[in-house]
């Protein structure tokens, strides 16, 4: 929120406080009750005051207004390399159930192209999966996805500018 809503959350409670007789509070004796009812009534006040003046924007499921991240083409490589990293998840290298060589061979070329596509550091991974490798492409995998991650967080930090 900006100052000037605060400025006006704070005349709105002012005018709300006075017009509801809110200072008849003040001469409750300090006990149990009379502490659960004071807390009643000063939520009774923020939230009536927050439906006055806090602005709210909502958004409809079916509005065709996207979020800006969905729309970065950082942000969808991401979501691809995050599809690829979740085959070598460690459960499945433990049980051997790492993509067969055809799938590999597409996630190579999906990997690459996002190297490219985004002035990436070249990183070589092997055309095999095995046992003696797989652990080795997972820690490859996470770096560069880490080394995107930051990428897609700077594109972001400066579309907000």
């Amino acid at each position: 929120m900006e100052a000037h809503d605060w400025t006006l959350f704070d005349n709105y409670t002012k005018k709300y406080y006075k017009e509801q007789f809110y200072q008849k509070l003040t001469t409750f004796k300090p006990n149990r009750s009379n502490l659960n009812k004071i807390w009643s009534h000063i939520k009774t006040l923020l939230i009536t005051v927050r439906k006055k003046t806090v602005p709210i924007k909502s958004f409809s499921p079916f509005s065709s207004t996207h979020d800006f991240k969905q729309v970065l083409p950082s942000h969808q490589a991401l979501s691809q390399l995050n599809q690829i990293m979740l085959k070598f998840r460690s459960k499945f290298i433990r049980t051997k159930l790492w993509p067969d060589p055809p799938t590999w061979h597409h996630h190579l070329f999906t990997i690459s192209n996002i190297i490219w596509d985004h002035h990436l550091s070249p990183v070589n991974f092997s055309h095999i999966l095995n046992e003696q490798n797989v652990k080795l492409i997972q820690t490859l995998l996470k770096q560069l996805y880490n080394s995107l991650y930051k990428r897609v967080d700077l594109e972001i930090y400066y579309q907000e500018q």
